[in-house]
């Protein structure tokens, strides 16, 4: 779903101060997904230290797939980005 067209249909949908979220388990995905996000000036990664994007934070709902990725020994990464005002 991170693609160049999906991101930038996203960052016209987002309110400026408004936040996406993109999170997954797969490193060469995190990759993919950093690559392409942090490479738009409409969007700032909200990241200060490495565990910004390590832990999910608290106000991010578990889901069933990340249960199942720390189950199966996968550690998930979590990314948040916001659109400047």
């Amino acid at each position: 779903i991170v693609q160049y067209q999906s991101l930038a249909t996203f960052c016209r949908l987002l309110r400026p101060g408004g936040e996406l979220r993109l999170a997954t388990d797969d490193p060469g995905y995190l990759r993919w997904m950093l690559v392409r996000a942090t490479g738009r000036s409409d969007l700032c990664w909200l990241v200060r230290r490495p565990g910004d994007w390590r832990m999910r934070p608290v106000d991010w709902p578990q889901t069933r797939y990340e249960a199942k990725a720390i189950e199966e020994g996968r550690a998930p990464a979590f990314l948040r980005f916001h659109k400047p005002l």
